[in-house]
């Protein structure tokens, strides 16, 4: 009986190593494109900068960037608004340096591309 039990236990470990090899090698399909792409659409760029702040006073840390898609009859380009995040030059070596940004304008007739949505009917 162990000898019998041996084997299957060995048979067993054998299909599991072959499952393990055959899902390694499917191809596994993202559901979501990793990009959008838009190319030959015309492009508006805004850059926003928060107020109060003098740019030469700062250090641009990164920026946030929106690409907003615009649809209107027989015409769509894509809106591209960057966002700098700014920090005062003499707290650079600060540990909590105060850190400005322009605030998002709120569009809600315009489909954003980073976020997309499907509505169905």
């Amino acid at each position: 009986m162990d000898e019998k039990a041996a084997k299957i236990e060995a048979m067993a470990k054998e299909i599991e190593a072959e499952n393990r090899k055959r899902w390694a090698r499917a191809k596994r399909t993202p559901s979501r494109p990793l990009s959008y792409r838009y190319a030959g659409l015309e492009e508006h760029t805004t850059v926003m900068m928060p107020e109060g702040v003098a740019a030469g006073e700062c250090d641009t840390m990164g920026k946030d960037v929106s690409r907003i898609l615009h649809r209107e009859p027989a015409k769509v380009w894509v809106e591209i608004i960057k966002r700098p995040l700014l920090r005062m030059k003499p707290d650079k070596d600060s540990p909590n340096p105060r850190i400005y940004q322009a605030r998002p304008l709120m569009r809600s007739s315009a489909a954003t591309i980073s976020a997309p949505t499907c509505s169905r009917r």
